[in-house]
């Protein structure tokens, strides 16, 4: 193999999944950002509880974010232990909202 088809190759290659710092720095602003979201919601819930208000629509969205990350990871993966986190993830997050929305209509 020629050098220049190395070269070539080696560039296309970073167009397409970026240098490691990128794919570091990405990986670590993901694991900052599922920290910021979860503790800001496990704020809110608290505040809403000790204010006596439902907190069923905040464990709604909670449980969204936890199923589409768990399905997602089922889609790359094919674990099936991911894939009935997913599940029980979407179930909790349905069950929640429609609660939520129940409450909303008065019924």
């Amino acid at each position: 193999m020629k050098r220049e088809e190395i070269l070539e190759r080696n560039k296309k290659s970073l167009s397409v999944n970026g240098d490691e710092r990128e794919i570091l720095i990405s990986g670590r602003a993901n694991i900052i950002a599922k920290g910021v979201f979860s503790v800001t919601i496990a704020l809110l819930i608290l505040f809403k509880q000790w204010k006596g208000l439902d907190t069923y629509d905040l464990w709604g969205v909670f449980f969204i974010y936890c199923a589409s990350e768990s399905l997602y990871k089922y889609y790359c993966l094919k674990e099936k232990k991911i894939l009935f986190t997913g599940i029980g993830f979407t179930i909790a997050a349905i069950c929640y909202l429609a609660v939520f929305f129940l409450k909303m209509l008065g019924a």
